[in-house]
């Protein structure tokens, strides 16, 4: 069964101006179809943009890999935060960087064509200068 992080597609898109990035990862629990799911995502602290999404508001679509038909929406059970530390003694950059932790363990039903795992954010950080748009543009 392939499951990784991907782009595009449904469940729930918010919007806020101050993304930074993220990432998903995806790990095998040991239990036949039993995985978790795990997204690292990181906000601008000084943005001025909103805070983490509450869990209720955040949901993982779990797709068909073949046929990118969604197949499960599942919310994280836990959220966990915490201002990065940047830097050292010689040098502080002045970035402020929050890392939100939103986790869940999910049954996955077997699929010969396996599955990809996706997470839909508005908006990016507006000071990115290598994105056209960034405040209009998300992350997945």
């Amino acid at each position: 069964m392939l499951i990784a992080g991907t782009f595009l597609l449904s469940c729930l898109t918010s919007n806020a101006n101050h993304i930074v990035g993220g990432a998903i990862a995806v790990t095998y629990n040991g239990a036949p179809n039993s995985f978790h799911i795990k997204l690292n995502f990181y906000r601008d602290c000084n943005s001025g943009g909103a805070g983490f999404d509450p869990i209720s508001q955040v949901e993982f679509g779990i797709y068909d890999l073949v046929t990118n038909v969604e197949q499960q929406c599942v919310n994280p059970t836990t959220f966990s935060d915490a201002i990065l530390t940047l830097g050292d003694a010689c040098f502080t950059p002045g970035l402020c960087v929050e890392h939100g932790t939103y986790e869940v363990d999910v049954t996955i039903p077997n699929n010969s064509n396996g599955y990809y795992v996706s997470y839909n954010r508005c908006c990016r950080n507006v000071v990115i200068i290598n994105i056209a748009n960034p405040s209009n543009t998300g992350d997945t």
